[in-house]
């Protein structure tokens, strides 16, 4: 099959399919003639199935405004004890009990005690995982606390952990941490330093993406 085919049958243009190919291989120029092993169909219509993923998500994005107030939240403690967060306008107390305890905080608490300064929200105890909130521009200050928790000696000290611990670390850190470790990752797996697939494989697992294929 030739590229301009494949995009015919994906409905995007052939620049998006020979980008993606000669982004990803250096020894030949693709051109929308060019003819694709099976293997690089399956790899471009994942590709294009992530960019369309992406495109939806940017076109779901809620603002800060569009929550309701009782809208529940998923968030995780990184606290190795229990974390009592109080609600303000629910009047519920939140236990989260030993680190990667993930509860459901409604939205109108987290909002009352990012206001308030809560300090398990700003020397966090808890995280909240909903990105997409994170990104609205009035929660800017708690993703910049998440954006400073580590230095770059603590990610690498992350990255250098057992695969056993660094499964754990990984999916307790915020996504922001997550996605700078995804990308010293892609990196080595550029310049051909990166020996450790376990790894790869956790960060697909928990992050969806496909290291596999670049590996």
């Amino acid at each position: 099959m030739k590229i301009y085919e494949l995009a015919r049958e994906l409905e995007v243009k052939s620049k998006v399919l020979v980008d993606l190919m000669n982004e990803n291989n250096d020894d030949k120029k693709y051109v929308a003639t060019s003819v694709l092993t099976e293997d690089q169909v399956d790899f471009l219509n994942l590709e294009v199935e992530d960019i369309k993923e992406e495109e939806e998500k940017k076109n779901n994005v809620k603002t800060d405004a569009d929550y309701r107030p009782d809208e529940m939240i998923p968030c995780h403690s990184i606290f190795p004890g229990v974390v009592h967060f109080n609600g303000i306008h629910s009047g519920m107390t939140y236990k989260f009990v030993g680190s990667g305890d993930r509860r459901n905080v409604e939205y109108q608490d987290l909002k009352a005690g990012m206001l308030e300064g809560y300090p398990s929200l700003f020397n966090p105890d808890i995280i909240i995982e909903d990105d997409n909130l994170l990104n609205d521009e009035h929660w800017s200050d708690i993703k910049d606390v998440y954006a400073n928790m580590f230095d770059a000696n603590d990610i690498q000290k992350l990255m250098n952990l057992s695969v056993s611990d660094f499964k754990t670390a990984f999916t307790q850190v915020p996504t922001i941490v997550q996605k700078i470790i995804i990308e010293k990752y892609a990196t080595q797996i550029e310049n051909g330093t990166f020996n450790d697939l376990s790894k790869a494989k956790i960060i697909d697992e928990v992050c969806g993406t496909r290291f596999d294929l670049k590996y």
